[in-house]
């Protein structure tokens, strides 16, 4: 699954997963219109361990206090004090992107010697800059790409202690995001229970 998602994106092989292909395809895009648009984009890179959002982007070595997700008057979310990046190119976003992944919480399993601990999500927020008749004009975009850590079965991970804490917080988030996905999908379904 996470192979999936990142495959090998030091290359650009048949091997590449989907997020290093959605960031060529944004930057082919950028790199084919920059004649008629400027282009402003930004990476944030979190990851969600034991039920606390951890900034995968800090510059502190161990950053120790947990991040809080807030809601503006526009009724936007956002993370408090998360790390935002400017990013130019293709290469420097898949740098960042892998600098974060490494940051991530793992752990060797009965059944992966790499095993995620934490379910991420990589957002790109993208401003493209455009004049209409003397005019500028803004579109604003965000992607947000989500790696989740597998669902646990304690007797063929073999986990214990705080591997095992890890796997009840895994399965608990899982179920949570299955709740809400099915919430959001039966009609005239009117409570969606993002949170337990």
């Amino acid at each position: 699954k996470t192979y999936t998602i990142d495959g090998d994106s030091t290359s650009k092989s048949e091997n590449r997963g989907i997020v290093p292909r959605s960031f060529e395809h944004i930057f082919d895009y950028i790199s084919a219109n920059s004649d008629s648009h400027k282009f402003s984009v930004t990476v944030t890179y979190v990851e969600l361990y034991r039920e606390k959002i951890h900034d995968l982007l800090s510059k502190e070595e161990n950053p120790s206090k947990p991040l809080t997700i807030h809601e503006d008057s526009n009724n936007v979310f956002y993370i408090k004090g998360v790390t935002t990046r400017a990013v130019k190119t293709y290469d420097e976003l898949i740098s960042i992107q892998q600098e974060g992944r490494i940051r991530r919480v793992t752990r060797s399993t009965q059944m992966n010697d790499v095993s995620s601990r934490s379910h991420s999500i990589l957002t790109l927020n993208i401003e493209t800059l455009t004049e209409i008749e003397g005019e500028q004009h803004v579109r604003t975009a965000r992607l947000n790409l989500v790696d989740l850590a597998g669902s646990e079965r304690y007797d063929k991970t073999g986990a214990e202690g705080d591997g095992k804490m890890e796997g009840i917080a895994i399965n608990m988030a899982l179920t949570s995001l299955g709740n809400c996905i099915a919430a959001l999908t039966t009609p005239g379904n009117r409570h969606v229970p993002y949170r337990d």
